[in-house]
């Protein structure tokens, strides 16, 4: 595939922890989403935001949708990946994994393009929709809802044409907190995740 461009979701979720020992916390997360754009127009539509309210130790929720709009003139596929975690001050203290956190300081992100109204659930999330730092491409179970039939509300082949049911497309995260943690955990985590947009084929 030939790519078009990368527009970035920086993704700061910032934890509001109360206490220094993490397994006593509960973690204020939002996600909070800037989109840079490159080369090709894919309008954010709404918000720069997604709370997820307290998240509390080896927990999991979910959160959106972020909403994306094909403005350009390309059919084009959304990759997805994303960073590792880090703090404020730029120290990685959270693992990111692809399995569910079993290990201290483990955290796992998730995301699928998925119909809405209806938000998914928990366990519309699948092990194939886990952000990597490695560029992935969407595919009908990859960042998808497998239970979802339509593949207009999926991440690959977005048209240009049509209305904004064809041309949108929702985002949603799904976050499994670590299920301990070590040293102080009074300060934010941030991760940065990535839309790849490439052409379809």
């Amino acid at each position: 595939m030939k790519k078009l461009s990368i527009f970035s979701l920086a993704v700061l979720v910032g934890l509001g922890l109360a206490a220094s020992s993490f397994a006593a916390t509960n973690a204020q997360v939002t996600i909070y989403v800037t989109v840079v754009e490159d080369g090709i127009s894919i309008a954010r539509l709404g918000g720069d935001n997604v709370p997820f309210g307290q998240l509390t130790v080896a927990s999991s929720q979910v959160g959106g949708p972020i909403a994306f709009r094909n403005d350009g003139t390309v059919v084009s596929d959304w990759w997805l990946e994303t960073s590792e975690f880090v703090d404020s001050g730029s120290t990685q203290t959270w693992n990111l994994v692809t399995a569910a956190p079993a290990s201290i300081n483990e955290v796992r992100l998730l995301a699928i393009w998925d119909t809405y109204p209806g938000p998914p659930v928990l366990a519309d999330f699948a092990v194939n929709d886990a952000l990597t730092t490695s560029s992935v491409e969407p595919t009908t179970s990859v960042f998808a809802n497998d239970a979802e039939p339509n593949d207009l509300v999926k991440g690959f082949s977005v048209p240009v044409t049509g209305g904004a049911s064809e041309r949108e497309r929702n985002l949603f995260f799904r976050i499994d907190a670590p299920i301990s943690g070590s040293g102080a955990m009074t300060v934010e985590q941030l991760s940065v995740v990535t839309i790849v947009a490439q052409a379809s084929v």
